[in-house]
Order: C-alpha cells, then sequence, then structure tokens
C-alpha cells in the first residue's frame, strides 16, 4: 500500500442521483444527449395539439406548457428549450400569473410554435 500524500482517495461509491422523469417516472441525473431532440420535437407536437400555433393560435404560458399531456420536460429544461430554438417556437410576450396565495403575482412568458418547424 502507497502513501503517497498527493494520491488521490476514491470517494465512497454512491448510487447515481435520481430525477424525476415524465417518461420513466425517474432516471439518472445528467444530461440526456440524443433523447433531448427527439423530446423537442414532442414538445412542438405537444403545442400543436393544443392549438398554440404561430401567429393565430393561442399563446401557452410556460405552465400550461408544462402541463400539457406528452411533453416532456420538467420546467427548467422546457423554458431552456423554448428560448433557445427560435426557429421552433415564438415567445410572445409576458403575462402575470398568480401564485399559489392568490396575492401575489408571477410573469411567465407566452409561447407559440411555428408550424414549418419540422418541413
Amino acid at each position: 500500500m502507497s502513501s503517497d500524500p498527493n494520491e488521490r482517495k476514491k470517494p465512497p461509491s454512491e448510487p447515481p442521483r435520481e430525477v424525476p422523469s415524465s417518461k420513466y417516472g425517474s432516471r439518472r441525473f445528467g444530461r440526456m444527449g440524443k433523447t433531448d431532440g427527439r423530446n423537442v420535437k414532442r414538445l412542438w407536437k405537444a403545442m400543436m395539439v393544443a392549438d398554440a400555433i404561430y401567429p393565430d393560435g393561442t399563446p401557452l404560458t410556460t405552465g400550461e406548457i408544462v402541463q400539457l399531456d406528452n411533453q416532456p420536460f420538467e420546467i427548467h429544461r422546457l423554458t431552456n428549450h423554448l428560448a433557445k430554438k427560435p426557429h421552433l417556437f415564438v415567445n410572445m410576450g409576458a403575462t402575470r400569473i398568480a401564485g399559489l396565495d392568490g396575492r401575489t403575482k408571477y410573469p411567465q412568458k407566452l409561447w407559440l410554435a411555428r408550424p414549418d418547424g419540422y418541413d
């Protein structure tokens, strides 16, 4: 056994961190990789079914989009995809949504999906 003070000690093995998953119930923490592309398409389709179609559709708040059927993302990843994919989603401004206490209002962006996003 080596007594080198510069030798790195391995941390005790811990089970991988689990996070909620809309598809599997829970999954390992970390970047999902290739499946994010398919899931963005599922998000886009869910918005099309909900009639949130640019330019004349009914805009949905971020909170409403999270509740859509077949929409695979939790709120943080959802807002990231919506904001960073202008070829698929259009920000139509913001609205103020009442908080759980009924007195506080929080801003949420309004979104529409582009109909030609996956042509």
